[in-house]
Formats: structure tokens, sequence, C-alpha cells
């Protein structure tokens, strides 16, 4: 089965955690030098065999980006869009692939100049002194109608009115979000990323071209709302309008991806190892990894089914017998999908995913695990929704008398005194609680245009509560960690607490993002600041004597601090010190690191030293 695959550099060639910093760094400066930066191995294979032979592509480098010091290279910075050199030596490998991807839509650049008025048009042929008299008397009884047009159509003060670009002046409406507790204004705003801003041209060709741009991902801190100062760590999963936004609860980091596309018609779901959006321009799915790996598998899709409980989903294509999966899972941070040869296309797409992983299926008698060795009966009753740990049953007895009841990985089971209330529709994947002791739902519509309200049932007691009003939209909602409140994106991305229904914006500087996921952050607070800080000190080390690059922004370094373990608070501090105070491009040499005191060498050392024992994802 054909597929592109974009892979991190292999950790194994490199000998030390130092080596690897100082190898990024050489990269990007060279791409700063208008010379080519590799950012990965560009792999095409079929039938999931290897690439026989390494395949780079280049692309450009973000690094954070803050208020400190923004990459002229990173999208939406001044070089955004200069065209870039590639070395003689330079040289892509691919292996054969289907070369006819179906085109994206719309019209590419080339295409558009293409398509652009070259000249004024043909000259006119002179077939003669009689026509051309006519000609030159049209041309004159043209000149002088257009003449009176425009006299007629002088104002008052002989200024010529335009009215194409009249608009009537309306009101701004009241969002719901205005309704919000106020929240802590960010001390830095990230400046307006390329994934915030909608060109025209915003779409990049092909599946390989967006490879290559997913393969840089930017990173930068926001202040959050300082009611999340304590939140269970979160990472949010979100489509921006055209790239994925992975936010870091409560570190602050923000990772965008741009995907290449405009996602308006996309959506996006995610487990703990990798997010998937779809559809793609050619109808496919784009998988982003935790650890930075990108990929498009070959097969159309149609739908998606996933679980926050297992990193298995399938990609579902719909073809005229039915629909034929494809299984996605990830082992050892490695991106692995194949068909699923052994379901049966008549009987469609399945919705749910078991907690290992199997597929969930209703049928004559219940619910039926199945998977590729064996099919089992899993309830007499319905499944109402799936979690994190547990699934939500419903069963009734012969009288029908029915309970709620939740089953955990081990299969021990627990039975609520509760039943669903008749008003309300479970939010069916995700929509069990990390504990499994409360449900999302949205009531009933009491029309067919009014949306209905987002709400959580406890199933200790029964009783429910509404936590939005409807927005003009249903809702979905996705759990914390520890299930204390849900993440919903509502014109702003919005914290919502699960037990007094207080709502928090979550960061003021984000832009309109949805389809929101969350997951386990991959990294502990402090290794993902140090992801961010640590490649920018290793560029400035590898630039020596005549380095030109600028220390991390302030904004990370103070994060930095806040999140810091006790023991390295003391050694970083001469170095967080030294640079946010001393170290510019104003002050000679000072950003020569050889030259900085040597318990500022010491600080790096140690922070160094952490990342590369307790941080094996820092480098993406």
């Amino acid at each position: 089965m054909p597929f592109y695959l974009l892979m991190r550099p292999d950790r194994s060639q490199r000998n030390s955690f130092s080596e690897l910093f100082a190898t990024v760094a050489r990269s990007r400066q060279a791409l700063t030098d208008d010379d080519a930066g590799w950012l990965g191995r560009l792999r095409v294979a079929e039938g999931g065999a290897a690439c026989q032979s390494d395949c780079a592509m280049t692309g450009p480098n973000h690094d954070e980006v803050g208020d400190d010091d923004l990459d002229p290279w990173a999208p939406g910075g001044a070089m955004a869009h200069a065209p870039q050199s590639q070395r003689p030596d330079t040289e892509f490998k691919f292996r054969s692939i289907d070369a006819a991807a179906p085109p994206a839509s719309g019209r590419s650049r080339a295409e558009a100049n293409d398509l652009a008025p070259s000249g004024l048009g043909p000259t006119p042929t002179d077939a003669g002194g009689h026509r051309g008299r006519w000609l030159a008397g049209s041309a004159l009884v043209m000149a002088l109608a257009v003449g009176a047009v425009l006299v007629t159509a002088d104002n008052d003060n002989g200024e010529t009115q335009d009215t194409s670009g009249t608009s009537e002046q309306r009101s701004p409406s009241t969002d719901a979000a205005d309704n919000l507790p106020a929240v802590t204004a960010p001390r830095s705003t990230p400046p307006p990323l390329l994934a915030d801003v909608p060109a025209a041209e915003s779409q990049v060709g092909g599946p390989a071209e967006r490879l290559v741009l997913a393969a840089a991902p930017r990173e930068f801190i926001v202040d959050l709302a300082p009611e999340l100062a304590t939140i269970n760590p979160t990472e949010v999963v979100a489509l921006g309008v055209s790239g994925l936004y992975e936010i870091s609860l409560p570190s602050g980091r923000v990772r965008v991806t741009d995907i290449g596309f405009s996602t308006e018609r996309a959506q996006a779901v995610a487990n703990d190892q990798v997010a998937i959006v779809w559809p793609t321009p050619e109808s496919r799915a784009q998988a982003i990894g935790i650890d930075g790996t990108v990929a498009v598998p070959e097969p159309a899709v149609d739908a998606v089914s996933w679980s926050p409980a297992t990193n298995q989903m399938y990609l579902w294509t719909e073809q005229d017998n039915g629909a034929v999966a494809t299984e996605l899972s990830v082992r050892d941070l490695e991106l692995r999908w194949q068909a699923a040869g052994w379901i049966d296309p008549t009987d469609g797409a399945s919705p749910l995913i078991d907690l290992d992983g199997a597929l969930l299926r209703q049928d004559t008698g219940g619910v039926y695990r199945v998977n590729s060795a064996s099919t089992d009966l899993l309830t007499t009753g319905d499944v109402v929704s799936t979690g994190a740990n547990h699934l939500l049953l419903r069963e009734c007895d012969a009288t029908r008398s029915c309970e709620l009841l939740t089953v955990d990985r081990n299969g021990e089971q627990r039975a609520w005194p509760v039943d669903l209330p008749p008003d309300v529709r479970p939010q069916l994947v995700g929509g069990l609680s990390p504990g499994g002791d409360a449900l999302l739902f949205n009531r009933q519509r009491i029309a067919a245009d009014v949306a209905s309200d987002l709400g959580v049932l406890e199933l200790t007691d029964g009783t429910s509560r509404s936590l939005r009003a409807p927005p003009g939209q249903e809702l979905t909602a996705a759990w914390d960690t520890n299930g204390t409140g849900v993440v919903i994106a509502d014109s702003e991305l919005i914290y919502i607490d699960r037990f007094t229904g207080t709502a928090t914006i979550v960061a003021a500087g984000l832009p309109t993002l949805r389809s929101v996921s969350t997951r386990r952050p991959a990294a502990t607070p402090v290794c993902e600041i140090l992801a961010i800080s640590q490649p920018r000190f290793a560029l400035m080390a590898a630039g020596g004597d005549t380095n030109t690059a600028s220390p991390p922004a302030s904004a990370v370094l103070n994060r930095l601090v806040a999140v810091l373990p006790a023991g390295l608070v003391g050694p970083a501090a001469p170095l967080i010190n030294f640079v946010t105070g001393f170290v510019s491009p104003e002050v000679a040499d000072s950003q020569t690191v050889a030259n900085w005191p040597a318990d500022v060498q010491a600080g790096l050392d140690a922070l160094n030293s952490y990342a590369a024992t307790e941080c094996p994802l820092i480098v993406r």
C-alpha cells in the first residue's frame, strides 16, 4: 500500500545529547545563511516496505516565536516567502510512487500565473480603409459615451462616486465568550501565525510538499489564566485555520504544525500518540505523531474510529459493497498501518473501539468485541459512551428495568443507581470521564434549528447540570486528564470546571480553534520548555566567536524558572538572569557562549544534562 512518511533524524546516529543539539543547530544556522536545512528524511514506500535509500527534502526552519525573538524565516516573518537556494550537491532521491496524486483543490501558483493576462489581447487586423474608418468612428462614439457616464456619475463636489466598496455597517454581535470571567492578559502574546491568517495561496500542492512543511512545527509560550496553574497536566489538540495546535497545560507551550491546506471542512482527533486530520485535499488523512513524525496514508478516508483509551485507530473508506478499513497504530513511536482484511465490508464502518483497540459492533443480541482473532459478546445492552479508562454500558432486565454500569480494562463492572434521563444524548466517543463517574451529553433539541446545550451527568447520584449554553452549534467537549473539568472551543478555547461550572478562557493570545481533543502530555512541563530553549542555546554555541543567533525569548526563560525542579533552580538562575539581563546584539561579544562566566556556563550544562536524561522527546 503506497504511503508517504516523513521521519525525524535517527537518534542512533548521534553519540550524545550535546552533539545532537549541535547538529540541529548547525542545520538551522545553515538555513539562515541561504543554505539548505535538512529537516528530516522523506521516505516513500509501497506495501509497508522501507525506502531503499534515505530520501531527503528541505524546508524552512521555524524556531520558537515570542516578543523577544521573531525568526524571519518562520511563517509570518519577513523572509517567509523569500526564495531559497539549493546546494549544488543536494540530490533528491525518491522511489517510484503514484505520480498522479489527485490535484489539490483550487489553482496552484503556477496555474494562477498561467491564467493571468499576459497582454492587452490580439492586435486587430486592418481589413481595408473602409473598415478602418468605421472602426475609428466607433471608437470615437465609445469614448464620448464613457465620458458622459463619468460626468453623470460625479457628485456635487466634482468627485467621482465609487460604490463598489460600500457595505452596510453592522453592530458587532454579542459573543457568548463576552459573558465569561475576565482572565489575566498574556504577558507575551505571540505574533500572528501563517496558520491563523488564511492567504489566497495558502495551500501546498501535494502530500510530499505538505509533509516537508509539517516537519518544522513552531513552538512558543502563551500566558495561561491563573486559574489553570494547578490543572492536571493535559495537552489540548485542536484545529486552527490551516494548522494543528497542541497546547500543553499548565506549561503554556504551544506547538503549531502547518498542515498545508485549509481546515474549514476538516476535523481532527487525537490519542496519546498521534493526531489525525481529515480529509486532506486528496480525501486522505494526515497523521502527526508526538515525536514529530508526519505521514499521509494512501487510502481515501471517509470516517475515523478512535478512542482516548487506545492508540489504535481505524480509517474507513466507503465502497459500493460497504466500507473497508485501514488499521493505524503506534509502536515505539513508529506509525504503522495496514489493510484490515479481516473486516467484512458489508458490516460497514463501526464508530466505537474497545479499550484494547477491538471494534465494537451492534448486532442481534447485543454489542460484540471484534478483532482479527476472535469475536466476543460484550453486553446484551448498549454501549452508551467510551472513556480513557472505562466503557459505559446500559443493560435492561426481563421487566425492562434498566441501569448504567461501567467496565474497566480488567473487565470489572460497577453498577450505578441511575438511568439515562430521557432528554439527553450522550457524547458517544470520549464522553465518559477518566474516573468513569461522569458523562458528557447534549440535551435533546427543542427545535431543528436550535442547538442544544452541553451538560454533565453525575453517575453517583443522577444529578445533571448545564456547562455551556448553545453557541449556535452543538459542542463536543474533551475531559482533562483527571476529570475535574472539560475543554471546549467556542470562539475561545475555554476550560469549564465540572463541579462549579466556572468557565475560564485558557489563553487570550490563541486564535479561534475547533475540533478539540485532549490527551496526556508526552513530556513534563520542564521538558516541554527545554525543548524550546536548549536548541536555541545549541545554535548559539555552534556559532562560536562569530555567532549572531539570539538567545531564547525572555518569555520562554521566565516560564522555565516557574516549572524547573527545585534542584535545578539554583544552578539555572545565573544563566537565566545573565541571558535575560545582559545578552543582546547591542552588547559586544555577549552572544558568544564561550565568553560567558563560569557559573552561567555551569547552569547551561546542568540544563543540558537534565534534558539528556529526563527528556527523551526533547528534539522533534
